[in-house]
């Protein structure tokens, strides 16, 4: 208790400047710290705002890519089982392989 009177009587007896300067460098001080908890809680909510958009877009993305890679492997499986290319195959596996006739039913296919 005598440290907090010593404090209140040496407040008392400092000059008139002196108190205001202080007063002012509290008041500051205490701003500060109110603004740096402010940013640090706007920040944090922005960072959830971000992390929650960026991944609803990146699902969105892969639900893109899935789609088209179902696509492609569903065309992908129509032309390898399909009746046409399972005849150009059956003609060119008759031939001689790297024989002239195996070339050009190569190249027609193509």
């Amino acid at each position: 208790m005598k440290g907090i009177k010593n404090g209140k009587d040496g407040f008392r007896d400092i000059k008139l400047s002196q108190k205001i300067t202080l007063t002012f460098l509290a008041t500051a001080l205490l701003l500060c710290v109110v603004m740096a908890a402010a940013l640090q809680v706007t920040f944090c909510i922005y960072d959830r705002h971000l992390y929650e958009k960026s991944q609803a877009e990146l699902d969105f993305f892969a639900q893109q890519v899935n789609a088209k890679l179902a696509q492609i492997e569903e065309l992908t499986v129509d032309i390898a089982t399909g009746s046409e290319m399972q005849n150009h195959l059956s003609r060119m596996q008759e031939m001689k392989y790297l024989s002239p006739e195996y070339n050009y039913a190569k190249y027609q296919t193509v």
